[in-house]
């Protein structure tokens, strides 16, 4: 805090008093009696709520109704405040900072003067004892008995406030230390209790470090066998690729067998019905036994007729076996990924298939030329047998 300015209006022997402060020290001189004293006075009732020396009319001169105290001061926060006390007609007190009422009434306004200052404790005592010295009584605290001095000093230094700070202090400290000690002393049979279980980790961090190397051996195995699987997958692909194509092959290859098939069995069919009796008559003039012999060859060709159609009907199977293995493979083409072993039994049974249709043609092709040769000797036979009957 720094007084600035005091103005004063009829306070005790003061009709108008006016005086700015400056920083540093201000000297006010006058003679006895000229109100030297009772500018202190002013400055104490206004800022610190001290008391009148005599009674409150003392404090209005005399033959007026009212007088007037203003004090301006710059605090703690760098403000400049003004603080306004009147005694008598409409007596107030109050505090402003610039145009704004910031407290009314003695103990706010006080109480404010206090925070803002930073002082502590009773600032009325200590102004008066402290801050100033009024006359005739500069050396009253030093006079009395030591009880008495001690409970003065102890008054205006606070020093019960303190003792009790240093108590409290004191008190909240080794609580303090006592919590720390506990804290401590837990922290020390955590500590004991993790070093009797440092074997048990030690082993146990041996051991996950081994399960993780066999992790990893295990990674690089599953990571080659994938590469593996991978080249197997490829070289399946390329062996489905094959395969379609091997299928689209045999599916020409089986077109054509059934062509001829058919045109087998037109021309057998056809060849049954072709009669040259009358070449057959003009040749035959044998007897009895050349009739047996014939009967003979007939039920021969007749038996060898049954076996080209029981061809027939394996040929027909043959068919319907390749469809079959036409869907096998379809379906192997798509769970190829998965389906190797299927695959190769379908190529065995591929293979086993292309050989019994070879074996297949090439017993047609003989059934071919034998039939030819039995369907001449039937023709014959049945020239025969006509030209027999006409002998009978």
């Amino acid at each position: 805090m720094r007084i600035t300015s005091i103005d004063l209006e009829n306070f005790r022997s003061h009709s108008r008093y006016s005086e700015t402060f400056e920083k540093g020290i201000n000297l006010i001189l006058g003679r006895n009696g000229s109100g030297k004293s009772s500018i202190i006075e002013a400055i104490g009732l206004a800022l610190f709520g001290g008391g009148l020396r005599d009674k409150q009319e003392d404090a209005i001169k005399w033959n007026e109704r009212r007088s007037r105290i203003t004090v301006t001061f710059l605090a703690d926060d760098g403000l400049e405040y003004r603080v306004e006390k009147v005694f008598g007609t409409g007596s107030s007190h109050e505090l402003h900072q610039g145009d704004l009422l910031i407290a009314r009434g003695k103990e706010n306004v006080i109480e404010k003067i206090r925070i803002i200052c930073g002082l502590q404790g009773d600032i009325s005592k200590t102004f008066e004892n402290v801050i100033v010295a009024f006359q005739n009584r500069i050396a009253d605290q030093f006079l009395g008995s030591p009880a008495a001095r001690r409970d003065y000093f102890n008054r205006v230094f606070q020093v019960d406030l303190y003792r009790k700070i240093s108590t409290d202090f004191m008190r909240s400290y080794l609580t303090d230390l006592r919590n720390e000690n506990e804290a401590i002393e837990r922290e020390i049979a955590f500590m004991e209790q993790q070093m009797e279980r440092k074997a048990e980790v030690e082993e146990r961090v041996k051991t996950l470090s081994e399960d993780l190397s066999r992790a990893k051996e295990e990674l690089k195995s599953l990571e080659d066998a994938l590469k593996k699987v991978k080249a197997e997958r490829l070289r399946l692909e390329e062996i489905g690729r094959e395969l379609s194509s091997k299928r689209g092959q045999f599916e020409q290859q089986l077109k054509s067998l059934r062509d001829e098939a058919g045109s087998l069995k037109g021309n057998l069919r056809q060849r049954e019905r072709a009669v040259e009796a009358k070449e057959i008559v003009d040749k035959s003039r044998e007897g009895h036994d050349l009739y047996e012999r014939l009967l003979e060859k007939e039920n021969a060709l007749s038996a060898e007729k049954r076996r080209l159609e029981g061809l027939g009907e394996r040929s027909a199977a043959i068919e319907k076996r390749i469809a079959e293995l036409q869907t096998e493979v379809a379906r192997f083409s798509g769970a190829l990924s998965n389906s190797e072993e299927r695959l190769e039994e379908s190529e065995k049974q591929f293979e086993e298939l292309k050989k019994e249709r070879e074996e297949l043609r090439r017993k047609m092709e003989e059934a071919e030329r034998e039939g030819g040769k039995k369907r001449e000797a039937y023709n014959l036979c049945l020239s025969r047998k006509e030209a027999f009957r006409v002998i009978l």
